[in-house]
């Protein structure tokens, strides 16, 4: 049994994809085979794509098969990766054929996309000379949700014609 990550770095909210192979060197058929490869919290089923029937969670090849000598079969894992995994963890999926003690994993490595902040400006289009006119400053996150953006300064450069009279909701 072989397991290749073919999604080395997967994005939050990406998908990871794995590929199972079990082969059998011989001299005889291998009879009754399943192989089971479980997902590790922060990844879902999404598909598999298999030589064999497959069904389950995880992923079971719950109907045990006859796999001839010198043959194999792969399956290929498609997952999702949680909107809550951590950037930076690395997540292991382990396959194995059940009865034999063989195994094999392949990890992925969860990424994030660099911080995504944004802020808006908003208030009113014309002023009047002399009058006083609020305005208002939002910066939101929208970065993925395991991601935590430490502290963030705002300043804003007054035009020389415009004099600052108070700040709101500090």
């Amino acid at each position: 049994i072989t397991k290749q990550a073919l999604t080395p770095q997967a994005p939050v909210n990406g998908q990871a994809a794995f590929v199972v192979t079990v082969g059998n060197a011989g001299p005889s058929d291998a009879t009754n085979v399943a192989i089971t490869d479980t997902l590790p919290p922060g990844l879902t089923l999404r598909d598999v794509i298999a030589d064999v029937p497959a069904a389950g969670m995880g992923v079971t090849l719950t109907r045990p098969f006859t796999l001839p000598a010198g043959a194999q079969v792969q399956l290929t894992v498609l997952a999702d990766v949680a909107a809550t995994a951590t950037c930076g963890a690395s997540l292991t999926n382990i396959a194995a054929i059940s009865g034999t003690g063989l195994s094999a994993s392949a990890p992925v490595n969860i990424t994030c996309p660099p911080n995504d902040i944004d802020i808006k400006k908003t208030g009113p289009v014309t002023v009047t000379y002399g009058a006083t006119y609020p305005y208002t400053l939002t910066v939101t996150n929208n970065s993925a949700a395991s991601q935590t953006v430490g502290a963030v300064t705002v300043s804003e450069l007054l035009p020389p014609e415009l004099t600052y009279q108070d700040i709101a909701n500090a």
